[in-house]
C-alpha cells in the first residue's frame, strides 16, 4: 500500500516535527509485528492493529 506513497518524505516530515517539539523519534522496522502481535492479542484481548502497535513500541524500547 505504501509503494506509491512518498514514504521517505513522510518519515522526514514526522521526524522534523518531533525534533521541533522536543519529542524523541526512532524509526522501527515493522517487520513481523502482526505475527508477533497475535500472541499479545490473545493475552490482552485487543485488536490485531493494537497488538501490532504494541509490538512496534516494544521494539522501539528494545524489549524482547
Amino acid at each position: 500500500m505504501l509503494s506509491g506513497f512518498p514514504f521517505v518524505k513522510y518519515m522526514k516530515a514526522v521526524e522534523s516535527r518531533c525534533l521541533n517539539r522536543g519529542v524523541a523519534f526512532k524509526y522501527v522496522n515493522p517487520r513481523n509485528t502482526s505475527k508477533e502481535g497475535k500472541k499479545v492479542m490473545k493475552r490482552l484481548g485487543c485488536s490485531s492493529h493494537d497488538a501490532a502497535a504494541y509490538q512496534i513500541a516494544r521494539k522501539g524500547l528494545r524489549y524482547k
